[in-house]
């Protein structure tokens, strides 16, 4: 803090105890007969304040650049160091989101926050391209919303079927969207029946979350089979894509969703066999990395099981396309956050799932494979030392075949309105 004095002299004084300065001004009165004189000090001293509010401001702004500016930003060691850092930060996180209830909150605030700040920006935008400067900008964009992860190279493909799996980083498989996007021929409403036919944990049972140790009696057995229906709709996403079409008076473009709170739902009732779910709360526009699945709080025999509920987010969105035939392939990284009277703990996974027509004279017809891989969750000191022992490893791994009739050409979005395919 710096401290400025500004008290008159005292002309009957023989000297100025507080000087406006930073040397000292000893006078004596006698020495002060001219009014010139006079003149000519008064000058000087408020010459003398106008030069330390200068250096004042001058040495704010340096103090205020070198704070924002972070010399090692520039580094080229600080990018490898900076993504190891932020992948221990990620895990660490986990114990802190399960000791505290709030921290989910605190969560969906941050997203908020951000979307608040995402729509700001896009709201200026749209002033600026209204002007009619965002014709030849339709095609510049090479980062879409639901798109940005689209095409990784063959590299998702292969982890379906691969017998190891590694734990991903944040762009390992390029830059990550924050929803899935689906090809066009899988709109509709579709009958799924989906067989478990492989269960292994590559490092062993200890390895294993403790709610995944716990009901390992209770899980599904290999070759059980659960049904279940699937929707696929409509999506005009806020992309920047979209935003440059509507500014010049084009048709927004519009990709095919899964409707996650009616399939999620829809899955996990169809594999405990009774009415688990209460509701699903998702809002794709808003939010669409994290939704929040809220449990019947009575079980299939009426027991009472109180209240209970999942907070799932959804860290990183890829997916490739077979260019020579229908096949596609998504992967979506996960952390589910699990909240009950008794309970609560965190658990990372990652969720395969192929999509493929075999016969291209019957488009109702899809079969595909999912692969559900969990890993460890540092969120205590034990798991902490299970999770540098895995190496970044799968401890589980949990493969099922599907196969999907479509029911419906037509399909029910989030907010109940019918969509049809065209034609």
């Amino acid at each position: 803090s710096l401290i400025f004095y500004e008290s008159e002299p005292v002309w009957n004084a023989p000297t100025i105890s507080k000087a406006p300065c930073s040397f000292n001004l000893a006078f004596e009165v006698k020495d002060f007969v001219s009014s010139t004189r006079l003149r000519n000090l008064a000058g000087r001293m408020y010459l003398c304040r106008a030069c330390i509010v200068v250096h004042a401001l001058v040495l704010c702004s340096i103090v205020a650049c070198a704070w924002r500016i972070q010399p090692d930003r520039f580094s080229g060691v600080r990018r490898e160091r900076e993504r190891t850092d932020q992948r221990w930060r990620d895990r660490l996180y986990a114990s802190e989101t399960a000791s505290r209830l709030s921290e989910t909150d605190a969560v969906s605030g941050t997203a908020g926050r951000r979307q608040s700040r995402r729509d700001s920006t896009e709201e200026r935008l749209r002033g600026f391209l209204s002007g009619g400067l965002g014709v030849g900008l339709v095609q510049a964009f090479g980062v879409m919303e639901g798109q940005a992860a689209e095409g990784g190279g063959g590299k998702i493909f292969p982890r379906v079927s691969s017998e190891e799996l590694k734990q991903l980083g944040p762009i390992d498989l390029g830059i990550p969207s924050r929803f899935l996007t689906v090809p066009d021929w899988l709109f509709g409403t579709w009958n799924t029946s989906m067989t478990l036919t492989k269960r292994t944990y590559p490092l062993g049972e200890k390895f294993l979350p403790p709610p995944l140790l716990r009901t390992k009696a209770q899980q599904q057995e290999v070759g059980e089979n659960a049904r279940y229906v699937q929707s696929f709709y409509k999506y005009q996403p806020d992309s920047l894509e979209n935003l440059v079409k509507k500014s010049v008076g084009q048709n927004a473009i519009a990709k095919t969703v899964p409707n996650l709170a009616f399939n999620t739902k829809s899955g996990i009732d169809g594999f405990l066999g009774y009415n688990a779910v209460e509701k699903v709360e998702y809002n794709l526009r808003k939010e669409p990395d994290k939704y929040t699945v809220k449990f019947n709080r009575l079980g299939p025999d009426l027991r009472p099981l109180g209240q209970r509920r999942k907070e799932v987010f959804v860290t990183g969105v890829w997916s490739e396309t077979d260019p020579s035939q229908p096949r596609f392939v998504s992967c979506e990284v996960i952390r589910t956050v699990a909240l009950g009277q008794t309970y609560q703990f965190v658990c990372d996974s990652e969720v395969l799932t192929e999509y493929e027509i075999p016969d291209s004279n019957k488009p109702d017809f899809v079969k595909g494979a999912q692969r559900l891989a969990v890993y460890v969750t540092p969120d205590s000191d034990e798991r902490l030392q299970l999770f540098v022992q895995a190496g970044g490893k799968a401890v589980a791994l949990f493969d099922y075949d599907f196969t999907m009739q479509r029911v419906d050409s037509c399909a029910i979005d989030p907010v109940g309105n019918r969509q049809c395919a065209e034609g």
